[in-house]
């Protein structure tokens, strides 16, 4: 019986310790996809650059193959910002309910359907952006939603970036909420980075979309998640501008 009761307490305790350690290793794997996602995001944008490198060598005559290619990208992207301002985002829909996808990389010479990362030290949190608001995307990592604004800034923009509050122990969104006015997010993309300071906080209904629109002459993002946090049937804000 002794023996049987030391087993008891043993499988107990090896248990409750999986049970503590299951989380935050599931929460490290995150971290360490998050790693990996974003190394294959620098050498996506080198093997294109190294593309077009070697074509102006085999062909110098091409003014074309001179440019920086993330120049070229970076340019499209403020040209479809603009295009999405003047276009008054009829078609902006709660981003939960919408996943299509109005911009693709892989057109422009980029395989991945990355556009690039945020970073947020005050919670520190890190997660790579992808491309619509599907549930792949939302399942593993921040997603942008399509009818916004591009995350690479220019005037006029506000790219809404979307996330869950948590995905399989891993935080995403979770403590946006904890941010405070002037704390700082930063966006990293494949042409350079911005660094935002938080200007507002806000709950508004999913059928509040004007909230989300681009404001003239403001260059802004707009973080966006469920909330509460259980019940989900609101929409938590942080908007984020950066001074030019």
């Amino acid at each position: 019986m002794k023996k049987k009761a030391i087993l008891c307490i043993v499988g107990i305790l090896l248990v409750s310790i999986g049970y503590t350690l299951y989380p935050v290793l599931l929460r490290r794997s995150f971290e360490r996809y998050v790693d990996e996602t974003i190394q294959q995001f620098y050498e996506s944008i080198e093997a294109l650059r190294e593309e077009y490198r070697q074509a102006a060598i085999a062909n110098p005559h091409n003014p074309g193959n001179i440019y920086d290619p993330m120049e070229r990208l970076h340019h499209r992207c403020i040209v479809f910002n603009w295009n999405m301002y003047f276009d008054s985002q009829i078609h902006l829909y709660d981003p939960f309910n919408f996943y299509h996808v109005n911009f693709n990389l892989q057109q422009l010479g980029q395989d991945m359907d990355m556009v690039g990362y945020i970073t947020i030290p005050t919670i520190s949190l890190r997660l790579p952006v992808f491309l619509g608001t599907s549930h792949q995307n939302l399942n593993r990592g921040a997603a942008h939603l399509t009818h916004s604004s591009l995350p690479v800034g220019g005037q006029s923009s506000n790219a809404i970036i979307v996330a869950h509050r948590r995905v399989n122990h891993a935080p995403m969104f979770r403590d946006i909420g904890d941010l405070t006015l002037g704390d700082e997010i930063t966006v990293t993309h494949f042409y350079g980075e911005i660094v935002y300071e938080v200007v507002e906080i806000r709950i508004i209904s999913p059928q509040d979309v004007g909230t989300l629109t681009v404001q003239s002459d403001r260059n802004i993002i707009t973080l966006l998640t469920q909330h509460p946090r259980r019940r989900a049937n609101m929409r938590l804000l942080v908007i984020a501008e950066a001074w030019d």
